[in-house]
């Protein structure tokens, strides 16, 4: 208690704060420049709450100011290894008392202390404790004015020239949109998203990009635009696979393991809740009291965002006939193949996203520009692109689906484009290759898979379709060189993997596991007809026990089964010898090593002993009197006396 008092003090938070956000000077020794630092942030992490209550006290407005004081560094300037003990530690006392944060931030001119944040972007720690800064459930937990803020940060990334500085903004509007549920103004932004305007940056960026060669730019700037999409739209949530979430390693506020003090238990506020989850990938904190946003108005920004963007798919056609244009080249093991370049391979992946929402103005402006036939021709004319073959695979897919795909555009690929010739165009090269067994020695080229799942799309809308079904029909080659490889290859995936279990193999005991399980619950046991090997018959349901009858012979089974002889004279184990003799240095009863017992495998059922008892080779019927005792009638006598202890040489007791 006395530690916490002090550490709580205004002049002790004062000081650890410096060790925080100051640059230590040169001369200063190893511990202020690693050690102090280190502490200082595990302590703020591990405080009980009366500490954070003393540093977010508003009567005390300096210890607050003397930690955002990190941020008038120079932006050149930023020592990493502080950033990350500023965010921690500023992350830490947000989650504890987020209001109180925000209070001072928005006394403070919080447009001030934005811009400040703004300008450090390039840092991941600043932008990752920004994010958390934003994440807020309630109005009076606000620290930033919310208007205008997502084109302010679209519109730093057009003019970003560092890729840290492009990917760390594409972080805060994406976790943002991960948070929606714990967002109190998910609305007003999700409104500022999906205006025209930001759909018009967005693409800017994309084109601008690459144009100039800058294909991590463009990925970021389409990365941010289908997080978008994917947020007002169901249906592209559903069918695409969301980016991976860009996470921030902040302290756990309730595992803590130390702490420095005891305090009074207090209740861990929401926020506390969100910070801990910010381990993990980025998504709606769980029981928030923020009203989700309702369906009709996603669905009704999903429209506005879609007309924005289909307004610009002009400029997507003529990326893709410049690609087609160009002769530029990759060198790959196999020959220079001709080469797309990153670009073209993000706008195709947006491309594909913005059909599986099933949007008509997106489809409208498909058609269009014709843009179906020429992503067509992207995928043959690059054979050895495989992330290509996904995107157009995925496009094609989403306008071939029943349920949200576009029948208008289908109708005329069919027609307009000859589609269904060229499909089987490559079927009957390939059949070429085979024959000529071309393809063992080189892979003639590396779409063919995909080829595979565009025929078995195509023949499953043909299936629901009358008019794709005569279309089919009237291609001879269709039903003679490709629908027999489709049915063939479903064959081979329907196959088991492995073939199965060979026939020789069918009676072994591991595959008669479920036939064993499913006799009659008549029967309390089964016999067995063989012992160890060999086919098992199960006995008739009507008898309740079961005669353990065995097949094999006593030879066969002590060749196959028995224990070889032991021929170390130094154990005093005596060595067991199936023949019925003993080896040396037993020590036991008379019965123990009778050598005129006949083969253990022999006696069961043998005509000598009367009972299971008997088939150790004595005369008595007596199970107790198997071990050569004459003086059997009960089991203490089975070692040759009347008590037990007598078994081990000692005096019975009584």
């Amino acid at each position: 208690d006395k530690l916490v008092t002090r550490l709580s003090q205004e002049d002790a938070l004062l000081k650890l704060f410096e060790l925080v956000v100051t640059e230590p000077p040169e001369e200063a020794s190893e511990e202020r420049k690693f050690r102090y630092p280190f502490v200082t942030v595990e302590l703020i992490s591990c405080g009980p709450p009366s500490f954070f209550r003393a540093i977010v006290d508003p009567n005390k407005p300096e210890i607050l100011r003397k930690l955002f004081s990190f941020l008038d560094q120079p932006t050149d300037d930023i020592n990493p290894v502080l950033a990350g003990y500023f965010s921690r530690a500023t992350s830490h006392i947000h989650s504890k008392h987020p209001k109180e944060v925000a209070d001072f931030i928005r006394s403070a001119e919080s447009e001030s202390i934005l811009g400040k944040f703004l300008e450090r972007l390039h840092s991941r720690s600043i932008a990752e404790l920004l994010t958390r800064l934003l994440v807020a459930e309630e109005k009076d937990d606000v620290c930033f004015a919310v208007e205008g803020f997502a084109m302010r940060l679209l519109e730093m990334l057009k003019d970003a020239t560092s890729i840290d500085s492009q990917e760390n903004i594409s972080l805060i509007l994406l976790e943002l949109i991960a948070y929606k549920d714990s967002i109190c103004y998910i609305e007003d932004l999700t409104r500022q998203l999906t205006e025209p305007s930001v759909a018009r940056l967005l693409l800017d960026c994309i084109f601008d990009f690459a144009a100039r060669g800058d294909s991590p730019g463009a990925r970021v700037a389409a990365s941010v635009l289908s997080g978008i999409i994917r947020h007002t739209s169901s249906q592209a949530a559903e069918t695409m696979p969301p980016t991976p979430a860009l996470t921030a390693h902040l302290g756990d506020t309730e595992g803590d393991v130390v702490n420095i003090g005891v305090d009074e238990v207090e209740e861990v506020p929401v926020h506390a809740v969100a910070a801990h989850a910010s381990q993990s990938p980025p998504r709606s904190a769980t029981g928030s009291g923020v009203e989700p946003e309702s369906e009709e108005f996603l669905a009704s920004r999903n429209t506005v965002l879609m007309r924005g963007i289909s307004g610009h798919f002009s400029r997507i056609g003529e990326l893709i006939d410049s690609i087609l244009a160009q002769e530029a080249t990759l060198q790959l093991p196999n020959g220079r193949v001709p080469s797309a370049g990153m670009a073209l391979l993000e706008v195709l992946n947006l491309l594909a996203l913005l059909a599986s929402t099933g949007s008509d103005p997106i489809f409208t402006a498909i058609e269009r520009e014709n843009l179906l036939p020429k992503c067509l021709e992207i995928l043959f004319r690059h054979p050895w692109s495989t992330l290509l073959h996904n995107a157009v695979r995925s496009l094609l897919g989403a306008v071939f689906s029943p349920a949200h795909g576009c029948r208008t555009l289908v109708l005329s690929l069919l027609r307009n484009n000859n589609y269904v010739e060229r499909l089987v165009n490559e079927y009957q090269l390939q059949k070429v290759a085979d024959e000529a067994q071309e393809s063992l020695v080189h892979t003639r080229a590396g779409y063919m898979g995909h080829v595979y799942l565009l025929s078995v799309d195509l023949r499953a809308y043909g299936a629901l379709d009358q008019e794709v079904a005569v279309h089919l029909s009237s291609i001879e080659d269709w039903e003679k060189v490709v629908v027999p490889v489709l049915e063939a290859t479903a064959d081979t995936y329907a196959e088991q993997l492995g073939g199965g279990i060979p026939e020789a193999d069918r009676n072994l005991a591991s595959s008669r596991v479920e036939s064993m399980s499913s006799t009659s619950a008549e029967a309390e046991d089964d016999d067995f007809a063989s012992f160890g090997r060999g086919p098992i018959s199960m006995d008739d349901d009507d008898d309740d026990d079961d005669d353990f009858n065995p097949v094999a012979t006593a030879p066969e089974l002590l060749e196959s089964r028995g224990r070889g002889f032991d021929d170390d004279d130094e154990d005093d184990d005596d060595d067991f010898v199936p023949g019925g003799s003993s080896g040396g240095g037993g020590g036991g009863d008379a019965g123990s090593g009778d050598a005129g017992i006949t083969p253990f495998a022999a006696n069961f059922g043998d005509s000598g002993g009367n009972a299971f008892a008997a088939g150790f080779g004595a005369d008595t019927e007596a199970f107790a009197a198997n071990f050569g005792g004459d003086a059997g009638g009960g089991f203490a006598a089975d070692f040759g006396n009347a008590a037990f202890a007598a078994n081990f040489d000692q005096k019975p007791e009584v």
